[in-house]
């Protein structure tokens, strides 16, 4: 790997739609910790995450766990622990539609515009 990726340079790490597949006992923020370890600093993190709000989501949260047998929806304070030591890009961890739109989102959000969460930091 260290021959296709310069890891004396600044790189990017998205961890788009794969956290959210591991459950507790796999330690998902000790997996994320040891990929921030080994990437430099002034790299970026980008992370997405299925997201608890609602007893909606609950019950989508148990029909992947039916469907994939693996999984769990986190609350958007368990999703920004990901971030932990990691300076936050503006808007910080919030639901995908609320972060930078093109256009403004209007209140309130409905159940599937607050099923993922994400954000994006630097490693400083």
């Amino acid at each position: 790997m260290n021959r296709l990726i310069d890891f004396d340079r600044p790189v990017g790490l998205m961890l788009l739609g794969v956290i959210h597949h591991l459950n507790d006992e796999e330690d998902p923020v000790g997996i994320v910790k040891r990929y921030l370890d080994a990437i430099p600093h002034g790299s970026y993190f980008f992370l997405t995450h299925f997201c608890a709000t609602s007893p909606e989501a609950a019950l989508l949260e148990k029909a992947l766990l039916t469907d994939l047998g693996t999984g769990r929806f986190r609350t958007l304070e368990e999703i920004a622990a990901y971030f932990d030591g990691l300076e936050l890009v503006e808007p910080g961890v919030t639901y995908l539609p609320q972060w930078r739109p093109d256009e403004p989102v209007e209140p309130p959000l409905t159940v599937g515009q607050c099923l993922m969460a994400g954000g994006l930091a630097r490693k400083v």
